[in-house]
């Protein structure tokens, strides 16, 4: 016998989970980052892979999502800076 109830448990079980994985925009990297940031402003991106485990590659695009966090300067003379 066919369940009448499935299609709407499904479909309102797929709206919940769509809902709250679009209203976490927050990196899961992104508060290590900057708490690295904080303890270290001349921090490489290597150090920060090493860190997190992660490739460097990975590194340069949650930096790229963290839309406070810049890095001043060039080379080995500049820093890391966060904008509050």
């Amino acid at each position: 016998m066919y369940n009448l109830n499935y299609l709407e448990r499904h479909l309102n079980s797929q709206n919940v989970a769509q809902g709250e994985g679009q209203n976490n925009t927050r990196s899961k990297y992104e508060e290590i980052i900057l708490m690295l940031v904080k303890t270290n402003k001349k921090i490489t991106r290597e150090q920060m892979a090493h860190a997190l485990g992660v490739s460097t590659k990975t590194v340069e695009r949650e930096i790229s999502k963290i839309s406070k966090l810049s890095f001043a300067g060039s080379g080995y003379s500049g820093h890391w800076e966060i904008k509050e």
